[in-house]
């Protein structure tokens, strides 16, 4: 009897432990991120996205773990000037270039590349961003209704 009791005390702890343990979300109730969109009315959803703040711009990568590990066609999103939570507008103010675009190969080619738009910056956390965004391309492309919702990483 002796023996069992602090190997029960043992087991009973480490379940403890385990059980109030919780997962870490990014505030919406999930744990990944994502990246959607409707493009002329075509559905564009993404299962992962990531953000990149240096100094004090904003790279947003849609459908990439990395910004290494890109998954072509993917969404990219940049804000210069970027301060967090707000707006900001697509080509940008004054010293300021936003611009929003899907990328189709490794080469730098471009599908949609946005003429005028917004990125809404929702959430910021020191593991997500969410936001909102739409804009239209060089060739009168609308991208609406996207929202997406980065894991900070590089």
């Amino acid at each position: 009897m002796k023996n069992i009791l602090p190997i029960l005390a043992i087991v009973l702890l480490s379940i403890i432990t385990f059980v109030s343990c919780k997962k870490t979300d990014n505030g919406s109730g999930t744990s990944s991120s994502f990246i959607n969109a409707t493009i002329n009315g075509v559905a564009y959803n993404r299962s992962a996205c990531v953000a990149v703040v240096t100094d004090t711009t904003l790279n947003v990568y849609g459908d990439a773990t990395s910004t290494v590990n890109l998954t072509y066609p993917f969404m990219e999103m940049s804000v210069e000037k970027y301060k967090g939570v707000g707006t900001y507008l697509i080509p940008g103010v004054t010293g300021a270039f936003n611009n929003a675009d899907i990328d189709s190969s490794s080469n730098g080619t471009y599908v949609y590349s946005g003429v005028y738009g917004v990125i809404n910056i929702t959430s910021v956390s020191s593991t997500y961003i969410s936001g909102t965004f739409s804009f239209t391309s060089d060739d009168s492309t609308k991208v609406s209704n996207g929202s997406f919702t980065a894991v900070v990483g590089n």
